[in-house]
Parts: C-alpha cells; structure tokens; sequence
C-alpha cells in the first residue's frame, strides 16, 4: 500500500513535470509562429516593393525598356536560384556517394582481412595436421 502511493506521488510529480514541460513548448512555438508571421509580413511588403510598376496605357519609351530589362533580371535571378538549387542537390548526392563508397571499402577491408586470416587459418591447418595423413601408396 505504501509502495503504491509513494509510486502515484511520483507519477503525479512526474506529471506536473512534464505538463509544464509541455506549456514551456507551447509558448515557445506560439512565440515562434508570431516570428514567422511577422517575416512573412516583411517579406510580403518587400516581395510588393519590388514588384514591377502596374502596365500604363501611354507609357514612356525609357519605361518600356526598363520594364524590359527588370524582366530579364528577374528570369536570370530565377534561373540563378534555380542552379543553385541543383548544385546543392547535386553536392549532397556527392556526399551520399561519398559516405557509400567510404562505407564500402571498410567492408571490402574487413572481408580482405577475414579471407586473409581464413587462408592462414587453413595453411596452417594444412601444414600441421592434428591427425597424421596415410601416404598415398599404389
């Protein structure tokens, strides 16, 4: 009876523990999705301050140009981003053939190493037999 109260104590202790534990997180996410909506925010502010000017219906022929040459910026900015993301794909893929190939010749290694020993093993085996051999004789 005493061990089965002593242990409800520390389950309720261990509870209250880890309740708290579990309201500490929460706040803390809480905290942190309010940080990232506020950079959503800020990046969606700035994402429209640099957002193209509106079409207008008479347009200047130095806009017209600048639109132009704002629009091959931002393909070549896509593009760029775009290669970097596959570089780094292509980086972590070398990094995974790396590991692979590392992995594998510590395998290869250790099975050289074990044939090694086995061919000892049977050489000696061979050369000293626990059991005399019968000469071959016609």
């Amino acid at each position: 009876m005493f061990q089965e109260a002593a242990q409800r104590a520390r389950l309720q202790a261990q509870l209250q523990i880890d309740i708290k534990a579990f309201q500490e997180k929460e706040n803390n996410l809480r905290k942190h999705g309010e940080r990232l909506r506020q950079l959503l925010d800020q990046t969606a502010a700035a994402s429209v301050a640099h957002a193209p000017a509106p079409v207008a219906a008479a347009r200047h022929p130095e806009a017209v140009a600048l639109d132009a040459e704002w629009g091959k910026f931002q393909r070549s900015r896509a593009l760029l981003e775009a290669e970097r993301r596959a570089m780094i794909d292509e980086r972590l893929l070398y990094k995974e053939q790396i590991t692979f190939l590392q992995r594998r010749v510590v395998a290869l290694r250790q099975r050289e190493t074990g044939v090694t020993h086995r061919g000892k093993q049977l050489a000696e085996a061979a050369g000293n037999p626990s059991r005399p051999r019968r000469p071959n004789h016609p």
